[in-house]
C-alpha cells in the first residue's frame, strides 16, 4: 500500500503543469490601458526573457499587467506612469500567472 502512494504521487509530480515566469529586459512603456475590473496592462519594448507562460497569448508576448485596484498596484501605477512620462526603462520580473491572457507582473524597477 506504501509504495501504491509513492507511485501516485510520482504520476502527480510528473503530470503536474508548473506555471513559468518569464521576464522582460530593459525596455520602454507604452500602450497603457486600464479596466473596469481594476487591471492595467500595458506593453514594454524589451525582449522577454525565458519562455511564455502558457496561459499568456503568443501572439502579444511583450504585453504585461497588474492589479491597480490594490495599495500595491498603485503604487505600481504610480511608478510605471512615471517611467513612461519621464522616457525612463523598466526591467520586468513575472509572476507565471496570468489575468486577460496576460502574465502578471510580480515586480519591477526603473533603471538609471
Amino acid at each position: 500500500m506504501r509504495r501504491l502512494g509513492w507511485m501516485i504521487f510520482l504520476a502527480t509530480l510528473a503530470t503536474a503543469s508548473a506555471s513559468q515566469a518569464s521576464n522582460a529586459d530593459w525596455g520602454y512603456v507604452s500602450y497603457i490601458t486600464t479596466t473596469d475590473d481594476g487591471y492595467t496592462y500595458f506593453q514594454l519594448s524589451g525582449a522577454r526573457i525565458g519562455a511564455l507562460p502558457g496561459c499568456a497569448n503568443p501572439a502579444q508576448p511583450n504585453r504585461w499587467g497588474f492589479n491597480a485596484a490594490t495599495p500595491a498596484g498603485q503604487a505600481r501605477m504610480a511608478t510605471l506612469l512615471s517611467a513612461f512620462g519621464m522616457h525612463k526603462q523598466l526591467y520586468i520580473y513575472g509572476s507565471g500567472t496570468c489575468n486577460d491572457a496576460t502574465e502578471i507582473i510580480s515586480f519591477f524597477h526603473t533603471g538609471e
